[in-house]
């Protein structure tokens, strides 16, 4: 059984009139400890990247846009977190009885207010509701930074904004927004086995069936990177494994990795590594470089 670390509001938020906090929050691809939210309820937002929320009897997918709702005295952790960002608010339940009746009628209110110790079920938000729900969680992060008079009050009547948007907009289920973070898994895949071929824009969004102007978006809410970005990197790391176990030319390195020009692929190696490419070979065959430590300077996690 893991050790486990139960967490009070209290401890959490400090000394505050409403019991209201949000925070955001970022990880690469570590794995979050288990615990417990004993006196207060959490709503998670992603707003990036891709996580696994696992309790006790199951486990679910998370990606950008996927909004859920802890109750108090449930358990989890998250696991294969994927260049995630996504906000939590933190807020007592007793908050919720401010609503009034009819708020009953809303189409997800049901999905929405699970049991003592539970989650609620996954509401996903598409790319424009998505983006009116970061404005208004923005919103309340400036009101608890700012501080000034009255902040409090704001915080509560945007988080009641958002919860009502959140109601209106979910759609419980895949929904298209999940199958474009399967498409864009599919692209990853893809670009992973051709990332040596002269890929664009074009190309990539045509493989996946999107639009340009989607298929941008939909990338870069997944992995934090534009694809040629992402792409270089892959590059990069193939570069990177090439040096270090073969004895192969850096110029032909480069050149079969993809890079035309051998010093564009010594300035974007240097960018991310810190060296040029020479050196690179020098430091990790005489183990002043940790080659596993230097790959994950890329933060190319499997996104499968």
């Amino acid at each position: 059984m893991p050790q486990i670390q139960p967490l009070l509001f209290n401890t959490l938020s400090g000394k505050v009139q409403i019991p209201l906090v949000i925070r955001l929050q970022e990880y690469a691809d570590a794995a979050d400890l288990w615990h417990t939210h004993e006196d207060f309820a959490e709503l998670v937002f992603i707003i990036q990247g891709s996580l696994q929320n696992e309790m006790s009897d199951e486990c679910m997918s998370l990606q950008a846009g996927d909004v859920i709702l802890f109750a108090p005295g449930s358990c989890h952790h998250y696991k294969r977190i994927r260049n995630s960002r996504h906000f939590t608010i933190l807020f007592s339940p007793q908050l919720l009885n401010i609503f009034p009746s009819f708020m009953t009628s809303l189409s997800n209110y049901q999905y929405f207010l699970p049991k003592k110790g539970q989650v609620s079920k996954i509401l996903h938000l598409e790319e424009k509701d998505l983006y009116t729900a970061i404005s208004l969680l923005e919103s309340i992060r400036q009101e608890q930074m700012n501080f000034s008079p009255g902040h409090e009050e704001m915080m509560f009547a945007n988080f009641c904004s958002l919860l009502v948007h959140i109601l209106r907009h979910g759609s419980i289920g895949a929904g298209s927004g999940r199958n474009n973070a399967i498409k864009i898994a599919q692209c990853i895949r893809y670009m992973e086995k051709h990332s040596e071929e002269h890929l664009d824009i074009k190309k990539l969004s045509s493989f996946v069936h999107m639009s340009s102007s989607s298929f941008r978006s939909h990338f870069r809410m997944q992995t934090n990177l534009s694809p040629m970005d992402y792409l270089i990197k892959l590059k990069l790391r193939k570069a990177a494994l090439l040096i270090f176990h073969s004895d192969r030319q850096i110029t032909d390195i480069g050149i079969d990795c993809g890079f035309g020009d051998g010093n564009y692929f010594a300035r974007k190696f240097k960018q991310i590594f810190g060296c040029s490419p020479r050196e690179f070979r020098r430091m990790t065959l005489a183990n002043e470089l940790n080659i596993s430590e230097e790959i994950e300077k890329l933060h190319l996690s499997d996104n499968n």
